[in-house]
Order: C-alpha cells, then sequence, then structure tokens
C-alpha cells in the first residue's frame, strides 16, 4: 500500500500580513510571517511555527529590510485558513490527511 502526504493546515488559527511601506513608495505585504524584530541594520520578519510569537532557534527568517527605508509597518490579522489546501475544507474534517494512492 502507498501512502500520499497532503500537507497540514496551518494550526494558527488566523493569518497575519505585515504592509511595510519603504520611503521610495513602495508597499510590501509580508504574508508569511508571525512577528518581526529589528536586527542591526535590518528590520526582519519571522516565521515561529507556533502559536506563540516568540523568536527562538526554530523560526524562520521570511523577509528583511534596511530599517531607515522602513516608513511604516502595518499588521492585520485574517481569521481564516492560511493555508491554500485550506479553502475548501469543511469544519469537521481531519486537518491532516493521509491518504492511499
Amino acid at each position: 500500500m502507498t501512502f500520499t502526504y497532503v500537507p497540514a493546515i496551518d494550526p494558527r488559527p488566523s493569518a497575519t500580513i505585515f504592509s511595510v511601506t519603504l520611503s521610495n513608495g513602495r508597499s510590501i505585504d509580508v504574508t508569511d510571517a508571525d512577528t518581526y524584530q529589528p536586527e542591526g541594520p535590518l528590520t526582519t520578519f519571522f516565521r515561529t511555527g507556533s502559536s506563540s510569537p516568540r523568536i527562538d532557534v526554530w523560526s524562520e527568517r521570511v523577509a528583511s529590510f534596511r530599517t531607515v527605508d522602513i516608513v511604516s509597518i502595518h499588521q492585520t490579522t485574517l481569521d481564516e485558513p492560511v493555508h491554500p489546501s485550506a479553502q475548501n475544507l469543511e469544519t469537521d474534517r481531519p486537518k491532516l490527511s493521509v491518504v492511499p494512492a
């Protein structure tokens, strides 16, 4: 029997989008980050991989911008599934599935 992996839905209850406005007028949406912090001359956005916004050794860097170029950062939270495969799932279905191939 062969099994096909079906990716899990992100366990976070909502998606966070950071809208970064730069000094040149450009606006960039960072969609896969949970939090951000200044790191020397850069401001770095991180994906923590858990429900806690704490940055630790398991956190992944998603994007970095020069801090002097940042005019504003706006955080928006969406109450919808963040994984693309979650858009057609009903609420009573399991969040992780192994489907026989």
